[in-house]
């Protein structure tokens, strides 16, 4: 299985960006075996070649982002990977009916997230009361995979509550995640 990971590990506050590059690296490692080639794009620094890129997502079974949720969303730079490397005809086309023509079809992803909202604030928290997931804030992520033909997503991992919460069995969960994946 050739598998890509995509790690967009911006530095960001407090954050520096060290909890993402861990989670991506565990992920390297344990799916590293020898019927799998796994390859990493850290795109944090914003320079990647074009390309090379949509050669990667084209070869690609799995693709797993690595990243910290900003404002609700994916961080800038891979909201800028999307808008440079998802190039028209070659990953997908115009068709009569809307997000029809993603060209990336066989394909499955996995999002691996951290936050600094706990999961207890789903459903509870005072702007999170109609929110029941992870995954309704990731939207834009997950429709965008489906729009390029990659519809079919693995269970997301969402680390929550990094800032000011205990990480010390981060690892260990996110292990325990990627074990209990179909792939």
């Amino acid at each position: 299985m050739n598998i890509l990971l995509i790690e967009a590990n911006q530095k960001l506050y407090e954050s520096k960006g060290e909890l993402n590059h861990s989670l991506c690296t565990q992920a390297k490692k344990y799916l590293s075996q020898p019927m799998n080639q796994v390859t990493v794009s850290c795109i944090s620094k914003g320079n990647w070649n074009i390309q090379k890129e949509i050669n990667k997502l084209k070869k690609a079974d799995l693709i797993i982002y690595h990243f910290p949720l900003w404002w609700f969303g994916v961080p800038s730079v891979l909201k800028k990977y999307f808008d440079e490397v998802l190039q028209h005809q070659e990953v997908f086309v115009m068709t009569e009916r809307y997000g029809e023509g993603g060209l990336l079809k066989g394909k499955k992803f996995m999002i691996s997230v951290t936050s600094n909202m706990s999961k207890s604030d789903f459903g509870n928290a005072s702007i999170m009361k109609e929110v029941k997931d992870i995954d309704e804030i990731l939207i834009q992520l997950i429709l965008t995979n489906k729009y390029i033909g990659i519809v079919e997503q693995l269970p997301t991992f969402h680390s929550d509550n990094v800032i000011k919460g205990d990480t010390s069995e981060l690892d260990s969960n996110y292990l325990h995640h990627l074990q209990s994946l179909d792939l």
